[in-house]
């Protein structure tokens, strides 16, 4: 489900798999529950929390060139 922040950056509804998004709620809610609970930092998701992990591993160089690469394509 797309958000407003996503139709107004023009992002596809289906820009991302299906495993990767929640719906606003649920991010509402997860976020909420952190709150309570203290914490600052929320990603809400196994999967997204793995991405994450992954991301912080990946060198810098290399994630650059595939932002780019994905910018360049979307251009087209």
């Amino acid at each position: 489900m797309p958000t407003e922040f996503q139709v107004r950056a023009g992002i596809p509804s289906d820009a991302f798999p299906r495993l990767l998004t929640r719906s606003p709620e649920r991010v509402a809610a997860d976020g909420y529950r952190a709150l309570k609970e203290g914490r600052r930092i929320v990603v809400p998701g196994f999967v997204n929390k793995v991405v994450t992990v992954l991301m912080r591993m990946t060198p810098h160089n290399v994630l650059l060139k595939a932002t780019d690469l994905h910018k360049r394509n979307r251009a087209h």
